[in-house]
């Protein structure tokens, strides 16, 4: 397995070299060791999840629906692009509150697009049933709590009908479609991602090659557990997929989803032979995107 996972601790807005407080890393080291080798953090229970059929009729009307509510960034170049990024927002967010964030991130890779899907509102149970822009239903607050199986899984296959349409509007290969998000979108793109490659034959013509998680973690972690458990090994179709190559980072302060949710779901991860993975945490960065991991984003969409 080709793995790199290491631990930066930069505070915001600040020299990085005035964050390597020995101590604080000393600290923090630490306290993700501690994280990293509870038993529970890959401990990952089998029930039977639901496995309602997700219609694709009804997957590729929200994903052009998404697509149509947000907007596209040409590359910078003004040739046609070599990659896109499909960026999923956050819960109760947009695509087009992205706009500056994307842009700042084409100034460093000229010849990519940066696509900005807008979700539909829906009402989310969490929030009393509040009409918001979400992904997919969230029925707790809480990363352990209950979780919209059916809901998550619909999603997934929204985003990569967005792939393929983004694949085809611009003349791309699938593989040149870069998946990440930011909290709620980051959770999805990772789902989407590994449950294409955990349950099955291709979708849609392709397998996502790389996602960033951004403040995200891994949904469903008990249907991609099962997954893996009736696989028992690795089968001949997936032995000859290219590595999926993901990237998390994560802010150390984070009060939305804990930093333990992150680390949990980066040592599932880390046991998998085909994933290439990157976990990068930030000192002082709560539930944003902090500059250091904003810089550290952009190194990585430049490698792929």
């Amino acid at each position: 397995m080709a793995l790199v996972a290491w631990l930066m601790f930069r505070p915001h807005g600040s020299d990085p070299a005035a964050a390597l407080d020995p101590d604080y890393i000393r600290l923090e080291e630490a306290r993700m060791a501690a994280v990293l080798d509870d038993p529970q953090a890959d401990s990952l229970a089998l029930p039977n999840l639901p496995t309602t059929p997700v219609d694709p009729v009804a997957a590729d009307a929200a994903a052009a629906a998404a697509l149509d509510a947000g907007l596209v960034l040409a590359a910078r170049s003004g040739r046609p692009p070599l990659k896109a990024l499909l960026f999923l927002h956050g819960l109760g967010d947009s695509g087009r509150a992205w706009t500056a964030r994307a842009a700042r991130w084409q100034e460093s890779l000229p010849d990519l697009a940066v696509v900005l899907p807008s979700a539909p509102a829906m009402a989310v149970t969490a929030a009393s049933g509040m009409s918001l822009p979400a992904w997919y239903d969230v029925l707790s607050m809480r990363v352990d709590g209950p979780q919209a199986a059916d809901s998550i899984r619909a999603g997934a296959e929204m985003v990569r009908a967005m792939v393929a349409k983004v694949a085809e509007d611009l003349g791309l290969p699938q593989s040149a479609i870069l998946v990440a998000g930011f909290s709620m979108g980051a959770a999805l793109a990772l789902f989407a991602a590994l449950e294409t490659r955990l349950l099955g034959a291709p979708h849609r013509g392709g397998h996502l090659v790389a996602v960033g998680v951004l403040s995200g973690y891994l949904p469903l972690h008990t249907l991609v557990a099962s997954a893996k458990a009736r696989r028992r090994g690795q089968p001949e179709w997936q032995r000859a997929l290219p590595p999926l190559a993901v990237f998390m980072a994560h802010g150390a302060r984070d009060a939305v989803v804990p930093l333990q949710a992150a680390a949990a779901s980066a040592r599932a991860l880390e046991r998998e032979p085909w994933i290439e993975l990157e976990f990068f945490t930030v000192r002082g960065c709560g539930h944003e995107t902090c500059t250091a991991e904003e810089l550290e984003f952009v190194r990585w969409l430049g490698a792929r």
